[in-house]
């Protein structure tokens, strides 16, 4: 049990190397993975935008692994806002009562890998790592879901953030003005997710007019 390590279970998670048996969380509710999410590198849960099917319906957020449930308030995960926007909790085994406490007050489910492994325990460290065994699950989505569900979704998340910028440079165009702002939104661009903030910042101390006077 203590054998396997949390970047192979985050390996097992990313490939979706499961058996296609229906999961279900360890409170006996039937769940669909429709997108694993994508790795996230910065601070917060492991897997960032993921795309599950619940009783309550399709939901969008974040998905933190560990190899053992206790994993997250041994990290103090339950007390990091950082893990607010977690939707579910994927371990290999669960090891305490009762689902996931997240630092708002919210409880996100639990999914135990354990039961829908493809292969023998013993083999799970060498499939987890095996560049054999990774494909892009999105890849094959609509064998889980009809292509314009999948489109209403991809559609949705767009619109969403094309909204979410669209306000931040309103706000921006009313404070700074057009040249500052579309300064700032391409230094941010260019600071990827790692330097974005830090981009920003030069943006802000270093206006475009200062720029444009030493021409």
């Amino acid at each position: 049990m203590n054998s396997l390590s949390e970047k192979q279970v985050v390996g097992i998670w990313q490939h979706q190397l499961l058996d296609g048996k229906e999961l279900t969380t360890e409170g006996g509710e039937p769940i669909r993975i429709i997108y694993p999410g994508r790795v996230n590198d910065d601070h917060g849960a492991d897997f960032r935008d993921a795309v599950i099917v619940t009783d309550r319906g399709l939901m969008r957020g974040d998905i933190e692994l560990h190899v053992k449930s206790s994993g997250w308030r041994a990290h103090r995960h339950h007390l990091d806002s950082a893990y607010n926007r977690t939707i579910l909790h994927v371990v290999m085994w669960h090891d305490t009562r009762g689902a996931t406490r997240l630092q708002d007050g919210r409880s996100v489910p639990v999914l135990s890998l354990h039961k829908y492994m493809k292969v023998p325990a013993g083999q799970w460290p060498d499939v987890a790592c095996s560049p054999a065994s990774f494909s892009l699950p999105c890849f094959n989505i609509t064998r889980y879901l009809p292509a314009n569900i999948v489109a209403e979704v991809l559609d949705g998340a767009g619109e969403e953030r094309f909204f979410a910028k669209a306000s931040r440079f309103r706000v921006d165009l009313a404070q700074v003005g057009a040249g500052q702002s579309l300064y700032q939104g391409l230094m941010g661009a260019l600071g990827y997710s790692k330097n974005k903030l830090s981009c920003l910042e030069l943006a802000r101390r270093l206006p475009l007019e200062i720029l444009e006077s030493a021409v």
